[in-house]
């Protein structure tokens, strides 16, 4: 997590709300990111990474503890129409909450769970775990910084 001060004040976009609850699970997230794409059978496919396409998906908040957010890439048959996985230049993308027509920052993408050798890890698979940084675990400090 960090916080970056700019230069000059940006007056032409409203920001989007932080989460500041601490029930995000079974929540429906949708989650934005100029990473690579792919399908959960083969997994992600590396060339696609460098277009830069922004893109959205959909998942369940499984669990929210601490600095995680955490959600499985489930089947089709156990999915939602949007269901995805962040993929590798996702980093950093939003993940966001919709109640009553307003948007809410929850997460933000980090890393999928690997098991064994990880030379041999393959992102995006069906039945991936990802982790998301949890926006409402730093709520405090972000108020603090940007209060000063």
């Amino acid at each position: 997590m960090a916080l970056i001060k700019l230069t000059l004040p940006v007056s032409d976009v409203e920001p989007i709300n932080m989460y500041t609850g601490e029930n995000e699970v079974g929540e429906i997230i949708t989650v934005y990111g100029r990473g690579a794409t792919g399908n959960g059978l083969t997994g992600e496919a590396p060339d696609t990474k460098s277009l830069r396409v922004m893109n959205q998906f959909q998942n369940i908040v499984q669990s929210a503890e601490g600095s995680w957010i955490v959600f499985t890439f489930d089947k089709p048959e156990n999915a939602l129409a949007l269901e995805g996985m962040h993929g590798s230049g996702d980093s950093g993308g939003a993940s966001v909450i919709f109640k009553e027509g307003s948007s809410f920052l929850v997460g933000l993408s980090s890393w999928q769970l690997g098991h064994g050798d990880i030379s041999t890890f393959k992102g995006g698979l069906y039945g991936a775990t990802a982790y998301q940084v949890r926006v409402s675990n730093y709520y405090d400090w972000i108020s603090s910084v940007l209060g000063s």
